[in-house]
């Protein structure tokens, strides 16, 4: 009996879906109030009762319904009606239901964007601009409004130099931290140790790829690249090793063919009990072979900045050798980073594809603290910037 109900309340949902988008918003109102004591009866009804009559004008009796229906589950039913009624000829109607909203619920950055987002649908970017600032006034604004502030500062760019109330927006901290942790989603390490996965991590990114908790010598590297990547992994070459010393508890990935040696986090707290070497060796086979996959369309697509870290003072023909063989993938976009040595030079462009940065030192002993975390973000912003322009 239960199974032909949720069928009915399927089909019911599936038919009043239709009637939406057919404009039959009348038919649509009289189907769910006849629905209204059966058993297909549901919470979902109410959302569209309430948008088809917001749809006919019927706006004290539309915000009356949305507004029983947010109350069921407010965390997830903000979202649902504002989804629901993000169409052009009902942008006037949602701004009025979320004013009422943020009356209710003062601290939903959801609420503030939306408002945003309409009002920059709506040609208004001043409205947009001040909804934004209401947003940070009250510390709401997060890395999920990126998408938002990049249309604003992208519609007044034609204007030339911003009015002063966007230039408060775009220059407050917490945007500008914003776009600046946005660009480290867009980088990918390439080795050769784990520091540039620790400045990632510590500008709130987590990308996943190959080498960020890895190393592998540079001819190596050159020599995986040359082959595609073949016998990376494999059977004959794979194989893990435990390591139990100060600044390490795991089992570590190592490729013989290559050389690598790479973090697998696995460690006697958090294996399953009836794990074995050779079932966690399966495991980090089928991961890292994963990711080389992940890494080869990533180097087709050419859509990253790659950053390879140098352990010491690399030659302009290695650099370009480097370039030259990951080219042959796609058009990819290279940041070479290495210590300052005889050169001062915190950052040089040697191509339109291939960027040198230099830092004053290198972490220590692999310890987050002695990380140049500033002289890193200069150099990655500054590439980032040329390559792609501003995120």
């Amino acid at each position: 009996m239960t199974q032909l109900i949720l069928k009915q309340k399927e089909s019911l949902i599936n038919e009043i879906f239709l009637m939406l988008r057919n404009s039959k918003y009348q038919e649509v109102i009289d189907l769910i109030k006849k629905s209204n004591n059966s058993n297909t009866y549901s919470e979902e009804l109410v959302l569209y009762l309430g948008k088809a009559m917001a749809c006919m004008g019927l706006e004290q009796q539309a915000m009356e319904s949305l507004v029983s229906y947010i109350t069921f589950n407010p965390k997830v039913n903000l979202r649902n009606v504002f989804e629901e009624l993000f169409e052009p000829s009902l942008y006037k109607f949602s701004l009025k239901l979320i004013s009422e909203q943020i009356k209710k619920y003062p601290l939903s950055g959801y609420l503030r964007s939306q408002k945003s987002l309409i009002h920059l649908r709506m040609g208004s970017l001043d409205l947009s601009t001040s909804s934004m600032l209401e947003k940070l006034k009250y510390g709401l604004i997060d890395d999920g409004d990126l998408g938002l502030l990049v249309q604003i500062r992208n519609s007044y760019q034609q204007y030339g130099e911003p009015p002063l109330e966007v230039s408060k927006l775009l220059n407050a901290d917490a945007v500008k931290s914003i776009f600046e942790r946005s660009v480290y989603q867009k980088t990918l390490s390439l080795g050769r140790d784990c520091e540039f996965g620790m400045v990632q991590r510590e500008m709130g990114a987590e990308p996943i790829s190959l080498f960020r908790w890895g190393t592998l010598t540079f001819e190596s590297f050159i020599r995986l690249l040359e082959n595609d990547f073949v016998g990376f992994a494999s059977n004959d070459s794979a194989f893990l090793q435990y390591e139990n010393t100060e600044n390490f508890d795991e089992f570590w990935f190592h490729d013989g063919n290559y050389g690598a040696k790479i973090h697998t986090h696995f460690n006697a707290k958090n294996i399953d009990l009836d794990d074995t070497y050779e079932s966690l060796l399966e495991k980090s086979k089928e991961h890292f072979l994963f990711l080389v996959r992940k890494l080869r369309e990533e180097l087709q697509d050419g859509e990253k900045l790659f950053v390879y870290k140098s352990g010491n003072e690399m030659s302009l023909a290695d650099a370009f050798q480097l370039s030259k063989t990951m080219t042959t993938y796609g058009n990819n976009k290279l940041l070479i980073v290495m210590p300052q040595g005889y050169n001062s030079a915190e950052h040089e462009i040697l191509s339109e594809s291939l960027h040198l940065g230099r830092l004053s030192k290198f972490w220590v002993d692999a310890q987050k603290e002695s990380i140049q975390f500033r002289e890193w973000n200069n150099i990655v912003q500054k590439s980032y910037n040329i390559f792609y322009g501003k995120p």
